[in-house]
């Protein structure tokens, strides 16, 4: 897939909106710049992007669409109603957090499309609340199979759901603080990329092909695992996604801070490039 050619941003033509906070009111509409953006950005990620795949992205877009985020989802949309209120537009892209507890409930996305927002879904696998060590969650547990019938369920309903949606899987795995990431709950590199493609294959053969599939490293930083140890491959990721955060320190609010150039790129991706935090 080239970039430009998958439509499905355009697939609810509303007008775009901000990225929200996660606190009060005041904040939420402070924070609306530092927003999920489904676009291709001026930054690479070593060993997937290199600068010429940059270019071409820049060449396929020129769009951004900017999408918003609430605590209260999915199971209230009131703040992403009231945001749409305060900044007059409505979110391009709704995104919220599932952890595999949860089943796929159409009501979320309807409640999103509805709303004229692409659902964007963080689906963590892991459990809500219980720490890092998760043991039951492990990737060996989920490359021997014992929560395929979870997968399953939730990809036969996501394909039955059959609209385009996000599915930002094992987010920030290059990270320590999540229990799917090497080195945490005995996981190793190799173990992550596996369970990607064996979640993959599950949804494929569920006929679920509306799912649009975001990899989303956290930008690198000194001690993360490198990009190409954890990245599943072309043909299991539709939409490259990278996390960026400041610390709330003003200096490093710069995205070139946040998202440092590299010039250690040598593998190009043709996949679109989005800021998932």
């Amino acid at each position: 897939m080239k970039p430009g050619q998958d439509q499905t941003l355009g697939f609810y033509k509303r007008p775009q909106g901000t990225l929200t906070g996660s606190i009060s009111r005041k904040d939420f509409l402070r924070l609306g710049g530092m927003g999920l953006a489904g676009a291709a950005l001026s930054t690479t990620l070593p060993g997937i992007l290199d600068p010429s795949s940059i270019a071409a992205a820049d060449a396929a877009t020129n769009k951004i669409a900017l999408g918003a985020f609430a605590p209260s989802l999915p199971w209230s949309f009131k703040d992403i109603d009231d945001f749409s209120d305060q900044v007059g537009n409505e979110p391009a892209i709704i995104h919220w957090f599932q952890d595999w507890v949860m089943n796929f409930d159409p009501e979320y996305l309807n409640a999103a499309v509805d709303r004229g927002g692409m659902p964007l879904i963080s689906w963590e696998p892991w459990r809500f609340g219980g720490g890092l060590s998760q043991s039951r969650y492990a990737l060996k547990t989920i490359l021997a199979g014992k929560h395929d019938t979870y997968i399953r369920r939730w990809a036969k309903a996501a394909a039955a759901w059959d609209k385009p949606f996000f599915l930002r899987f094992a987010h920030e795995m290059n990270g320590d603080w999540t229990s799917w990431s090497p080195g945490v709950n005995g996981n190793t590199s190799g173990e992550f990329v596996r369970t990607w493609r064996r979640v993959h294959g599950i949804f494929r053969h569920a006929g679920a092909a509306n799912v649009r599939w975001v990899w989303a490293p956290v930008a690198h930083y000194e001690g993360a695992t490198p990009y190409g140890d954890v990245y599943p491959g072309h043909a299991y990721v539709n939409w490259l996604g990278v996390s960026g955060y400041n610390w709330g320190i003003p200096a490093l609010g710069r995205a070139g801070r946040v998202f440092p150039r590299s010039s250690a790129g040598p593998t190009a991706c043709s996949r679109p490039l989005r800021a998932s935090r």
